[in-house]
């Protein structure tokens, strides 16, 4: 976990934007620890490993979402239309295409009968879908209040 830190927090040069990016992972659990009181299923070894599973996922993505707004100088200081145009640009399309896909790829294992991986898929599936979509404004609106309120710059975080 120290390692992970540390290689988010030199990538950006920022701890805040390593706050975000980390807090969009506990985030995740959240989602996934939903979906699976959604569905019914027990707590268990399985859904741990989904669970991290997802949180993985959801980090890579607000990776992704905070390194365009760090790319776009408007969305840098915090201009809320530069971060919109970003969040629907081809940014979205590749975390959107990698949800979908992995989604889909889990339906074969959400209405398998009995085992371990109906559990697994379905909070991992429903759990990502509900990440993803609260990624979209949770990352936006933390960028904003922690990073490009302060300047914008890593070396001031």
């Amino acid at each position: 976990v120290i390692a992970m830190v540390a290689t988010v927090v030199l990538a950006f040069n920022s701890f805040r934007r390593a706050a975000i990016v980390f807090i969009a992972g506990a985030q995740a659990m959240g989602m996934g620890i939903v979906a699976l009181l959604l569905s019914g299923h027990a707590f268990g070894f399985v859904i741990i490993v989904g669970i991290m599973g997802l949180v993985g996922v959801a980090i890579n993505a607000t990776i992704i979402i905070v390194a365009a707004f760090d790319d776009d100088p408007a969305a840098r200081q915090g201009d809320m239309d530069a971060m919109l145009a970003v969040i629907s640009g081809p940014t979205s399309r590749h975390i959107v295409s990698t949800t979908i896909t992995t989604f889909a790829g889990l339906i074969p294992l959400m209405v398998a009968a009995g085992g371990l991986w109906p559990p697994f898929a379905q909070t991992v599936g429903f759990g990502l879908l509900l990440a993803t979509l609260v990624s979209f404004f949770f990352t936006p609106a933390l960028y904003r209040l922690w990073v490009a309120s302060s300047g914008g710059e890593g070396s001031q975080t």
